[in-house]
């Protein structure tokens, strides 16, 4: 059984509740929180860290193929059947870019999940 996670929009860290969850959202949460090499069961979970970046298009790639890469493991276990990574700037803060990623559950369901990361 899995709780609920609720993340926060003021970017503080997300909300746990003793609430079931059922879907995959909490597995996306935790794949693009988790720092990859932090966790000592399998180092190779998580989101690679990156230090500053420039918000440059090769900037925008890079961060898709590490968001792709910490969601794969959802493929491989047959828990989703796609994966859609998508980077978008923010015209409003030429300082973050936001990271969309759309994930479909094997039962049908889609989990969408929104991160920023901040660029120079």
């Amino acid at each position: 059984m899995d709780f609920t996670i609720t993340p926060n929009s003021d970017g503080t860290p997300a909300d746990m509740s003793y609430d079931m969850s059922s879907g995959l959202f909490n597995n996306v949460y935790l794949s693009l929180s988790i720092a990859q090499g932090s966790w000592w069961f399998n180092p190779s979970f998580g989101l690679k860290k990156r230090g500053a970046m420039k918000n440059t298009p090769a900037t925008a790639s890079l961060l898709q193929g590490d968001y792709q890469l910490a969601l794969k493991w959802l493929l491989s276990s047959s828990a989703a059947t796609s994966i859609v990574v998508t980077p978008m700037a923010v015209p409003e803060d030429p300082f973050r870019l936001q990271i969309q990623s759309v994930v479909t559950a094997a039962n049908g369901d889609v989990v969408t999940y929104s991160k920023y990361v901040r660029v120079v």
